[in-house]
């Protein structure tokens, strides 16, 4: 469901945001995602029971949907229809048996068996849609860096986060972009790591009267660089 391929121009952009590039790709197929399902496709059968199955969206993507959607009718709807199915899951109460035990037996039984129907059996449906659609960001990436241009706009990121830098060398394909690819991401680490010891240099009293400059938010860069930019569970997942 509304897997895209990605263009040069995309690629271009997603580079030059500042960020991890997987990681831009991703955050615009999520805001995409909100808008087109939650306002052209809220009545789709198969969604709406992926969504029942999922019972709803994992915290982060709920988070999102509430801050940035643009239709609450449509979340209205998914919301009354997963409120009625866990109440019909967790069901009407057994009734009690006569003696202390049967009744203690009857509770506990139908406690797990309650457990059972509410709990979800899906993944939240927007992390399972970015870890079907990252597989064609990263492919397409290494498409672009297996030819000079690709390489050339590359050079404006600042590389990959961990998670991704994982994804596209267990790909490796096409191979031809990851020597270019491992080459730019340890330049971006270690001028990462420059900045980082500077900031921590001019953080002492020896120094403080030096005036912080682009190293100011070296250990914020870092932290999202090493974890990733994205809201959602799908990265580890």
């Amino acid at each position: 469901m509304l897997i895209r391929t990605v263009s040069p121009a995309d690629l271009q952009a997603a580079y030059a945001q500042g960020l991890c590039p997987i990681c831009a790709l991703n955050e615009r197929d999520e805001r995409r995602y909100i808008d087109t399902m939650f306002y052209d496709q809220v009545t789709n059968v198969t969604w709406r029971a992926q969504i029942r199955d999922a019972r709803g969206f994992c915290a982060a993507h709920t988070t999102r949907i509430l801050v940035e959607g643009r239709s609450a009718l449509g979340v209205a709807l998914i919301a009354d229809d997963l409120l009625k199915t866990v109440r019909e899951a967790l069901g009407a109460a057994p009734a009690l048996r006569s003696s202390a035990l049967s009744r203690f037996r009857t509770v506990v039984g139908a406690g797990r068996r309650r457990v059972g129907a509410v709990r979800s059996t899906a993944a939240c449906p927007l992390c399972l849609h970015l870890r079907q659609q990252t597989p064609v960001h990263i492919r397409s990436l290494l498409q672009d860096l297996a030819n000079d241009g690709g390489r050339t706009a590359y050079t404006l990121s600042p590389g990959l986060c961990v998670a991704h830098l994982v994804g596209v060398l267990d790909s490796s394909d096409p191979p031809e972009g990851i020597p270019f690819l491992i080459e730019h991401q340890q330049r971006c680490w270690q001028r990462l790591n420059d900045e980082l010891q500077e900031f921590i240099r001019k953080s002492d009293y020896q120094f403080a009267g030096e005036p912080i400059g682009e190293e100011g938010d070296a250990w914020r860069r870092a932290f999202r660089l090493l974890a990733g930019w994205q809201t959602g569970q799908q990265l580890r997942n």
